[in-house]
Formats: C-alpha cells, sequence, structure tokens
C-alpha cells in the first residue's frame, strides 16, 4: 500500500469507534464484533491492489504482466484510491 497515513488514520478512528460502543454498550462482545467488522472493511476499501482487479474476470488467475501496467500509472505522484 502506497499512502499508509490513510490506513493509520482509518485505523485510529475504528479505534475510537470501538472504545465509544464498548462505553456505552459495556459489551466485550460487541467491541470485538466492531472491531472485526471494522478491519474488514478497512481491508476491503484500502488494501486490495486495484490495478491487479482492474482487469477482466477471467484474468484474475493469472499475474500482472509488465507490459499491462501503464507508465502513467507507475509514475503519478499519489495515491487517486480515495479521491
Amino acid at each position: 500500500m502506497a499512502d499508509d497515513a490513510a490506513l493509520r488514520r482509518c485505523l485510529m478512528w475504528l479505534a475510537v469507534v470501538v472504545m465509544v460502543v464498548g462505553f456505552y454498550t459495556h459489551s466485550f462482545k460487541k467491541m470485538m464484533v466492531t472491531y472485526f467488522i471494522g478491519l474488514g472493511g478497512i481491508a476491503g476499501i484500502l488494501l486490495p491492489d486495484w490495478e491487479f482487479f482492474d482487469r477482466e474476470i477471467s484474468k484474475w488467475t493469472q499475474p500482472v504482466c509488465v507490459d499491462d501496467i501503464n507508465r502513467s500509472d507507475v509514475l503519478r505522484p499519489g495515491s487517486s484510491r480515495l479521491v
């Protein structure tokens, strides 16, 4: 992942949400459910290699070739996933 700051920010907000849920519900089980659902959501949004999945579905089982990667994708200064 190119932008670790977004991951850290999301994990910090998840920790705050988990603490608030635990404080108001007094339930460790609800805290853990909130934590794991949040981790799954963060992993689903921030961690996937979108260049890998931005191909035809039939090619997902094959590795990405260097020829498939555009030079403009490699040279862009920042990630545009969250824009």
